[in-house]
């Protein structure tokens, strides 16, 4: 991620999340297939982050909230430490954050077995990861 503005922790385990029924990850597995998806979700509320526009009417998409990428990090032992590994990351079109605007990103991961695998359990995936956002412009982020 090339100018990290924000981020957000969406791991049900972690007090940083005071929204544990928008701010998820969902595992969703049906026996006899050979993959498994993991969804996660994320929501920035009207007031967050801290610091946005009144109004998504910008005509520069230079801010510190118009995003266009966004990745899933590892849990590292911090929330946004530098050894958290990023895990995914997608580009898009800029889209900014402002107080008028509520953003959900349903991000939907899917881990397929290569190889031919017989299930004998089922048991519950535990991991933790941040989803983080960028912007489009060279202000300086954290």
């Amino acid at each position: 991620m090339y100018n990290q503005t924000y981020y957000k922790v969406i791991d049900d385990n972690s007090t940083t999340n005071k929204d544990t029924s928008r701010n998820k990850m969902e595992v969703r597995h049906i026996t006899g297939n050979k993959f498994t998806d993991i969804v996660c979700t994320c929501t920035l509320d009207y007031g967050e982050p801290t610091g946005q526009a009144s109004f998504d009417n910008t005509t520069n998409f230079n801010g510190d909230y118009v995003f266009d990428e966004l990745g899933l990090k590892s849990w590292e032992g911090t929330e946004n430490g530098a050894t958290n590994k990023l895990l995914t990351h997608v580009i898009f079109h800029p889209v900014q954050k402002s107080l008028n605007r509520l953003i959900q990103i349903d991000y939907t991961l899917r881990i397929q077995s290569l190889t031919t695998f017989t299930e004998t359990s089922s048991t519950a995936l535990s991991t933790s990861n941040t989803v983080s956002g960028t912007t489009a412009g060279g202000n300086t982020g954290y």
